[in-house]
């Protein structure tokens, strides 16, 4: 088995920066991201950072030069023929693994105050979030 290469990775995620900022690249994000997240096994520490990822890359409102650097990591993602190929059980998604941590840590502040500040709703006791609360604020003082 080959040795996890990360410069390679690195050199196809930037190949694919410029796919992502195509429109078939964008179209092949949007409809086998959910297909490709479904079909991946063992990797579940990523999935909440590929969601918010996919949430990210779709957002009109986050700058394209940061909309490349996340389309490269979700093409890399759904593409099957990869560095460590994902039919090898068990390791077939460690190349996949290290593509989405080293995304994630380029755009880490980014994506962390996205997350917060796409958030809303109440907090109950336990930390969850609840959505669709109907409250009122009682001004008496």
């Amino acid at each position: 088995m080959r040795s996890v290469n990360i410069s390679r990775i690195t050199a196809v995620l930037k190949a694919l920066m410029r796919k992502a900022g195509t429109q078939t690249g964008q179209r092949e994000i949007q409809i086998n991201f959910n297909k490709k997240l479904k079909s991946a096994k063992g990797i579940d520490g990523i999935f909440n950072k590929l969601k918010v990822m996919y949430q990210y890359f779709l957002d009109d409102e986050v700058l394209m030069y940061k909309k490349l650097i996340i389309g490269a990591v979700l093409l890399y993602f759904i593409n099957p023929i990869d560095i460590i190929p994902d039919v090898f059980a068990g390791v077939g998604f460690l190349d996949d693994t290290i593509a989405v941590l080293y995304g994630w840590n380029l755009l880490s502040e980014e994506l962390e105050h996205y997350m917060e500040s796409k958030r809303s709703g109440v907090v109950n006791a336990r930390g969850e979030v609840v959505y669709d609360v109907e409250y009122s604020v009682n001004d008496e003082s």
